[in-house]
């Protein structure tokens, strides 16, 4: 039998028998029973033997009294013999009753202790053959922590402490050793701390823990403390739950690597272009108002109004750019006040008030008396309402309207909504249009251009102030968002709980 343990019962009342460990077949209690029939009929031969000879005994004392008996009938008679001889007889009868009943009690003990000790060793034997299929490695310690009990896929999990997994080896011995030969390889350089922590850990009730080897083998040790002060441990080869676990790790770092590189470098490249750009714009607006005397031709004039308006359009984009870019990198902090949320709706309204009758569409303002000043950064909100409209204008055709909203919601929550009549958007596309730089694929979507960064930044806004954002929308039939502010942000609540 593969499995190993102790011979003396020690470790749990565990007793293996070292007569079953050799010369059998591991996978049959046969040997156990074939022991068990062995014991019982010497056991029985030895109480045959006992009664034997106390018959025998008992029949040379019969033969002298016979003798006497004839020698007695000779010279008195039977009555006078038996007279003589009665107590005698009475207690040589007592004597033999006696001395069967102690031979029929001592045959029945014995018969029912071998039967009971075969029992036991039955169930033992099953139960060590159970421990032995486990797939897991399997270590029981006695109270004094000393090893009694392996079977055979702990030694092959633990090989390279093999010489070291002997009956009677202690725990502290093992994970010396481990460390000592560099098996545990986060011992390295830390032995005794290293050794410290396992014996803690091991003398915790119940603990579990992951152990990396030298061949690159990852085990969990689960631990349980018996009743009896041992220690029952259960090891797990887990190597192919880190491997992944470590890929997947690899993976995400990689990833915000990744994003923190092109975060970084949207950042610095936003920078350097703002410079010359703003340099571009101003010099352009002194062309076109002809400060320093006339151009000579009135088409300088318009060229210079263009490229003004060109660069206040690429100033918006990189704006937009850094802006997410801060979020992204935790660095955009609100600059929260008091604000009027009919006051935000009614200034990006009118920022494109001309725009809309332009493009012949109607643009409506629904703000509700009931909702309060809320605390936030009103530039941001200004910020998300007018990226919002911007999209409503920029996707909704001649002829159609947009309604801006401002009320409450049926949960006392102050809310802000754009809604539109425009081309809309399919549901497969919902999620990527809240992706930096996602754009929807579509001829006329990709007519009026855009950076895909108007809605990355709304839903960075929206996330700073602990909103939530609802975008409802259907192809052909437009589009519905709905910014929602919670409840502390109300500047009434705010000041009632302090946590402006």
């Amino acid at each position: 039998m593969t499995l190993q343990g102790s011979s003396d019962g020690s470790g749990g009342g565990v007793r293996l028998y070292a007569r079953l460990r050799s010369g059998h077949d591991a996978g049959s209690v046969e040997p156990a029973m074939a022991t068990d029939r062995r014991a019982y009929k010497a056991s029985l031969l030895t109480v045959l033997c006992t009664a034997a000879a106390l018959a025998g005994l008992v029949g040379v004392l019969g033969l002298f009294a016979w003798q006497d008996y004839q020698r007695g009938l000779e010279l008195n008679g039977l009555g006078a013999w038996f007279d003589q001889r009665y107590p005698q007889l009475v207690i040589a009868g007592l004597s033999c009753l006696v001395l069967f009943g102690f031979i029929v009690v001592a045959a029945f003990q014995v018969w029912r202790r071998k039967r009971a000790e075969g029992a036991l060793m039955l169930a033992e034997v099953k139960l060590t053959e159970a421990i032995e299929a486990l797939p897991e490695g399997f270590a029981l310690y006695d109270g004094d922590d000393r090893l009694t009990l392996t079977n055979l896929p702990l030694r092959r999990l633990l090989g390279g402490l093999e010489r070291h997994l002997r009956i009677g080896a202690s725990y502290e011995e093992l994970v010396r050793a481990g460390a000592k030969s560099g098996y545990f390889v986060d011992a390295a350089g830390r032995r005794e701390a290293f050794v410290r922590e396992r014996l803690a850990l091991h003398a915790k009730s119940i603990t579990s823990f992951e152990q990396p080897l030298a061949d690159g083998t990852w085990l969990r040790i689960a631990e349980r403390r018996t009743h009896d002060g041992g220690t029952v441990a259960i090891v797990s080869d887990i190597t192919r739950q880190k491997t992944r676990e470590i890929a997947l790790a690899d993976a995400k770092e990689s990833a915000e690597s990744a994003n923190r590189a092109k975060t970084e470098f949207l950042a610095n490249m936003s920078h350097e272009l703002r410079t010359p750009l703003n340099a571009i714009m101003g010099f352009s607006e002194v062309m076109g108002q002809q400060m320093f005397g006339p151009l000579g031709n009135d088409r300088y004039i318009e060229y210079a109004g263009q490229i003004v308006s060109s660069g206040q359009h690429l100033l918006g984009i990189i704006n937009d750019i850094l802006d997410v870019s801060k979020i992204e990198s935790g660095e955009f902090s609100l600059a929260e006040d008091t604000v009027s949320l009919a006051t935000i709706v009614d200034e990006a309204a009118d920022f494109f008030a001309q725009l809309s009758v332009d493009k012949e569409l109607t643009l409506k303002r629904d703000i509700d008396a009931a909702v309060p000043a809320v605390r936030a950064d009103p530039r941001a909100l200004k910020q998300v309402l007018i990226n919002l409209i911007s999209n409503a204008v920029k996707f909704t055709e001649p002829g159609g309207s947009i309604a801006v909203r401002a009320f409450m919601t049926d949960k006392g929550e102050p809310a802000l909504q754009v809604a539109d009549t425009g081309i809309g958007v399919a549901r497969a596309d919902l999620k990527r249009i809240f992706e930096p730089f996602g754009q929807v694929e579509g001829a006329y979507a990709r007519t009026h251009g855009g950076t895909g960064l108007g809605l990355p930044l709304v839903k960075g806004l929206v996330g700073l102030h602990n909103g939530r954002i609802s975008f409802k929308s259907e192809i052909g039939a437009g589009t519905t968002v709905t910014v929602t502010l919670p409840k502390a942000r109300i500047a009434r609540a705010v000041e009632e709980t302090g946590t402006a």
